[in-house]
């Protein structure tokens, strides 16, 4: 969890938090879960997607591993 929040940009860890109501690590990972699947269906991001753009599919890799970390320690 730490390794996707600090490589994040300033802005994206700002804009998490944000969503969190305060620090988004000191989430459960039950609540981060909810958090980042509520942000890939409010972007309308889908796994198997054609048509996104390459920055987008980088970023939609990057929630799926998370919330496959997120499930495996739930």
């Amino acid at each position: 969890m730490q390794t996707f929040y600090y490589g994040l940009t300033q802005r994206s860890c700002e804009q998490l938090d944000a969503t969190a109501e305060g620090s988004f690590m000191s989430l459960t990972p039950r609540r981060t879960e909810a958090i980042m699947a509520k942000m890939i269906e409010n972007q309308n991001w889908t796994f198997n997607t054609q048509t996104c753009h390459e920055s987008e599919e980088i970023l939609e890799e990057l929630c799926a591993l998370l919330l496959t970390v997120l499930n495996a320690h739930i």
